[in-house]
């Protein structure tokens, strides 16, 4: 299991020191007119419990759980902007179109400082800023399943070009272009 899923627990402390996890289990009307299933469902809590942990189930209110965030010290800036946008994932309502745009945008903006060129150069804050946006990016799309082929630069039309294009140099978009016809 990727260790970003487990990221939100929501535990308590038992006095014999464990940590206690919630499981709910919820009993429906077929289970309630046969009450053998009931003992079925406690049986395998139990079991299940006492394999992982080494000791019985324990049971109280759920409201005293909290949420425990298992963040490392220090951890690679991508996996801290990773974390970052699967708390807020402000990509999630874009159409696939607006999310490849966005998508080709953001490397075009990272081109500004990785390419050599006569145009200004980003701060060093602004570089940082659109390596995040990039990363978001390729969050949500992995997060779809969005295959990368399908945002091919090769792929695109002459209105997305123009808008990814938008507010950049000239001599930058025919860099990021060239194998192509430049926007009309």
């Amino acid at each position: 299991m990727n260790t970003q899923e487990r990221t939100y627990k929501h535990a308590q402390p038992l006095r014999d020191g464990r940590v206690g996890f919630s499981i709910v289990h919820v009993v429906g009307e077929p289970t309630i007119r046969a009450r053998w299933k009931i003992g079925v469902v406690e049986e395998s809590v139990h079991r299940w419990t006492v394999f992982r942990s080494g000791g019985p189930p324990a049971f109280f209110d759920g409201r005293q759980f909290e949420a425990i965030d298992d963040v490392p010290d220090k951890m690679p800036r991508h996996e801290t902007w990773r974390r970052a946008y699967r708390r807020a994932p402000y990509l999630r309502q874009n159409t696939k179109q607006a999310l490849k745009i966005h998508f080709h945008r953001c490397c075009a903006f990272n081109a500004l400082s990785f390419v050599k060129g006569d145009w200004p150069q980003p701060t060093q804050e602004e570089a940082r800023r659109h390596m995040q946006n990039v990363c978001d990016a390729l969050e949500e799309i992995n997060h779809r399943g969005i295959d990368m082929r399908d945002f091919a630069p090769d792929d695109l039309t002459s209105d997305e070009r123009q808008a990814i294009c938008e507010g950049f140099p000239d001599a930058l978009t025919s860099l990021l272009f060239q194998r192509m016809n430049p926007p009309s």
